[in-house]
């Protein structure tokens, strides 16, 4: 397959624009592409205070509350490349109202309240996380070739925004009204982003000469079953231990679908994922960085509150669950703030420089973190820090991938890599439980060793995507 093309270098080199075409005004389209991404990612954190509370709220065990979790993950991440190849086949537009739809049903399903219809709903809201690629795909439709790298940037820099202001707003929505309250904002949200779609982003042309492409039923089944088999084993490792025949057995199971479903995939004429495309060295790498770069983001997420919340006698500094939230909320500004630098960076450089700038900043982060994190501002600081880092690598993904793709399938592959980066950050979050429970404090908290394993892990994460960053500038 050629490689796209766009206005960049074959990935590699400048964005040929000059000064006036990067102050190019911001359309309608870019702002109602990021809104949408912000409130998919905003669901996914909204209800983050409230899920420790659910087995005394309605009664459940912790294992079966843990479900309420585990279906948001299990269905984004099955719909992500589902939902995006369809978007390439059918349309960006007709896809998001689709999605859009389904979160605001999943919203109202969930606040209806008994546990099946909770676990239901978030099922149905873990759908939006697809949204971010189709609204990757449409604007690179949309939007002129100059305003392109700073729409992606923007994009990606709701991953950051969403997650670090909605553990705050749900913390203080369940203070306010009551845990129902956070799926009602949710539908809301929804709601509003879906009129959107419908009434500012134009009807979709045909995305495909010739005759419809047929959709890889068989495909799509062989990957959930795949990805079902991993994110559960990774959900529950902490519980049941990595070592657990279950744990093993199921990530055996894994890896041997995984391996026929790409040999299918292979054979298929219309796959639902283009692994001839995926193979590119430059999309290979992309795709092993978004994977890393999903791990450091949510152990640097996770490892934050813990050690906020901690003992003193465990080296945190004993802070309540609403600050160690609100805590987050500098991240989330720095992620906004980051967004214009990054599409600068890219513009002037490549988005391959800003790549590898990012991976260096969370590696540099990670290590001074272990030295330098005495006080609960430092932590902060460099939770933000590292934050910045993993903006600058979100945002250049996209633009790697699309450099290097045709436009027909952009959803499809950056579907394929919001895939991998999903499963990055279930690594981290299984990661990090995992470390709590190896080296538990004395007052049941995480001890100082566990987040040490914790900030050292997420440096290696980084230095692969540093690595796989560079290996994707050498000529095959």
């Amino acid at each position: 397959m050629t490689s796209a093309t766009t206005s960049y270098s074959a990935g590699a080199g400048k964005v040929g624009v000059d000064k006036r075409s990067r102050r190019a005004p911001m359309s309608a389209v870019e702002l109602v592409a990021a809104y949408s991404a912000l409130v998919v990612t905003l669901l996914q954190t909204l209800v983050v205070p409230v899920t420790p509370l659910f087995p005394e709220i309605l009664g459940i065990s912790a294992a079966t509350a843990s479900w309420i979790v585990t279906s948001t993950l299990l269905i984004g991440t099955i719909a992500t490349p589902v939902v995006s190849r369809l978007a390439d086949m059918y349309g960006r537009r007709r896809l998001m109202l689709i999605a859009l739809g389904l979160v605001l049903a999943g919203s109202v399903i969930a606040a209806a309240g008994s546990t099946a219809m909770l676990i239901v709903g978030r099922g149905l809201q873990g759908v939006g996380t697809a949204i971010i690629p189709v609204a990757m795909a449409l604007v690179r439709d949309l939007v002129p070739p100059q305003r392109l790298p700073s729409a992606l940037a923007l994009l990606s820099a709701m991953l950051g925004i969403g997650g670090g202001l909605g553990i705050p707003i749900g913390g203080a929505i369940m203070g306010a009204a009551g845990w129902r309250a956070i799926f009602a904002v949710a539908a809301l949200l929804s709601l509003i982003a879906l009129v959107a779609v419908l009434f500012v982003v134009p009807r979709d042309a045909r995305t495909t000469d010739g005759p419809t492409p047929r959709f890889d039923l068989r495909g799509a089944i062989v990957l959930g079953l795949g990805l079902t088999c991993l994110l559960i084993a990774l959900t529950r490792a902490g519980e049941w231990g990595w070592t657990n025949p279950l744990t093993v057995g199921l990530i055996a199971a894994s890896a041997v679908v995984f391996t026929g479903w790409v040999a299918l995939q292979r054979r298929t004429a219309e796959p639902l994922v283009d692994v001839h495309t995926a193979a590119l060295r430059p999309v290979f790498m992309a795709n092993l960085a978004g994977l890393m770069l999903g791990f450091a983001m949510f152990a640097n997420l996770l490892v934050t509150t813990i050690q906020l919340q901690n003992d003193p006698a465990e080296n945190g500094f004993a802070i309540s669950p609403g600050i160690a939230g609100m805590a987050m909320l500098p991240s989330a500004l720095m992620s906004l703030i980051a967004a214009p630098v990054a599409a600068r960076i890219a513009n002037k450089y490549s988005p391959r420089f800003l790549l590898q700038l990012g991976t260096a900043i969370i590696i540099a982060g990670y290590l001074l973190r272990w030295v330098f994190s005495t006080t609960a501002p430092m932590v902060v600081v460099w939770a933000t820090v590292l934050t910045i880092g993993i903006s600058f690598g979100y945002a250049a993904l996209p633009m790697i991938i699309v450099a290097h793709v045709e436009p027909a399938v952009t959803a499809g592959a950056n579907g394929f890599n919001t895939l991998l980066r999903s499963i990055g950050m279930s690594l981290g979050s299984s990661f990090v439980a995992t470390m709590g429970v190896m080296f538990a404090g004395a007052h049941g908290g995480a001890a100082w060793e566990a987040n040490v394993a914790v900030f050292l892990a997420g440096a290696a994460a980084a230095l692969v995507a540093l690595i796989a960053a560079t290996a994707a500038a050498r000529r095959s």
